[in-house]
């Protein structure tokens, strides 16, 4: 059997809010891009969506930027702490406009509880960004699907 005590729920709630006092509301946190410059200066970028998962950032050979994290399924309700019900999220940034025109290219839709990462030596040696995604199990510790989805990306 498995329950919470009222001391237990009491701790649990206060972890939360220290928690969130460092980070802020879920609807409040964005992904920062920070990078060196050719002279050595540190720069930033605040992209303007709502953070998700812990991200995972790719640049191609060509220094272009692809952000891939697991977002909420439901975009006008916020992540939630330790979330495992996401869609995996694909966002990029072109070199050529110094990260500046960074947008989501790509939803997949689902309830995937896997981090997201994607294969990073097929990315360096084919440039094809292949994701793993395990969907969430119907029941705790229940076998669930893999997927396996590939990405190759045209720049202009």
């Amino acid at each position: 059997m498995r329950h919470s005590s009222d001391e237990t729920i009491k701790a649990a709630k206060m972890e939360l809010e220290k928690y969130m006092e460092y980070w802020g509301p879920p609807d409040a946190r964005r992904y920062h891009h920070y990078w060196r410059d050719t002279s050595g200066a540190w720069q930033h970028r605040e992209l303007p969506w709502v953070a998700g998962t812990v991200p995972k950032l790719y640049m191609d050979k060509d220094d272009n930027a692809y952000l891939i994290y697991g977002a909420p399924r439901t975009p006008d309700i916020p992540m939630k702490m330790h979330s495992l019900d996401h869609n995996c999220t694909i966002a990029a940034g072109s070199a050529k406009s110094k990260w500046t025109d960074w947008k989501v290219i790509h939803v997949e839709k689902g309830t995937f509880f896997s981090d997201l990462l994607g294969d990073l030596y097929r990315w360096k040696k084919d440039g094809v960004l292949s994701v793993p995604l395990q969907e969430s199990p119907k029941e705790n510790a229940a076998p669930s699907a893999l997927r396996m989805l590939d990405f190759s990306f045209a720049h202009e």
